[in-house]
């Protein structure tokens, strides 16, 4: 039986969110060969931490797109601005 600390942070991370998507408690067990008390211990450890991840996601997502729509702002603004500049020279 393996123990609790030869999982990584990131690995005990990645098993629990495998589980809140819908994978077996008990196949999670089985193919790491923990016992289930070791799992829920995990879970009620570290499950918060795959919240808080998951909603650290959902913003970046959401940044990810702020930043794009200004960056294309600020690129259509910078061609306007080039143009109103050719023109004033002219």
């Amino acid at each position: 039986m393996a123990r609790e600390n030869d999982y990584s942070f990131e690995e005990i991370l990645k098993v629990i969110e495998a589980h809140r998507m819908g994978k077996k408690s008990k196949d999670i067990c089985a193919e790491l060969h923990i016992d289930p008390t070791t799992f829920y211990r995990w879970q009620r450890r570290y499950g918060k931490f795959v919240d808080k991840f998951a909603e650290l996601k959902n913003e970046n997502e959401k940044l990810k797109f702020v930043y794009e729509s200004l960056f294309e702002r600020h690129e259509e603004m910078l061609e306007a601005l080039d143009i109103f500049l050719k023109k004033i020279k002219n």
